[in-house]
């Protein structure tokens, strides 16, 4: 009796960094999952899985950054624009941690209120 070889297809094992490598090049492409699937011999739900399953991991991690406030205030540049002709002058508040903090004389008083509130806050 003849004896057949039995072959079967194997799926080989990526790793994620490899399967990064392959959806940045599906992506740069710009073709479809599919084309771009069978011209590699790759299954497609398999590229489209980890396609998928890459960008919610970015996503999340972009999510999760740290935000400007956990690491620490930063500075903002207001500009107001005045609804009347400036006024000359300046007006400048002094906090006991020795932050000055300056506007021109006719900015709005309840917008500087705010800022210099908040400010103090951080403080």
């Amino acid at each position: 009796m003849e004896r057949r070889s039995m072959t079967k297809d194997v799926a080989t094992r990526r790793s994620a960094e490899a399967w990064r490598r392959i959806v940045a090049e599906l992506d740069r492409s710009g073709a479809t999952v599919a084309a771009f699937a069978a011209v590699r011999g790759l299954n497609a739900n398999t590229v489209a899985w980890w396609r998928y399953a890459l960008r919610r991991k970015d996503a999340r991690a972009t999510q999760s950054a740290p935000t400007a406030t956990a690491v620490g205030p930063r500075f903002v540049e207001l500009w107001a624009r005045p609804s009347s002709p400036p006024l000359l002058g300046t007006i400048e508040v002094g906090t006991p941690a020795g932050l000055a903090i300056r506007a021109s004389a006719d900015v709005d008083p309840e917008s500087f209120s705010r800022v210099v509130a908040a400010l103090l806050r951080t403080c």
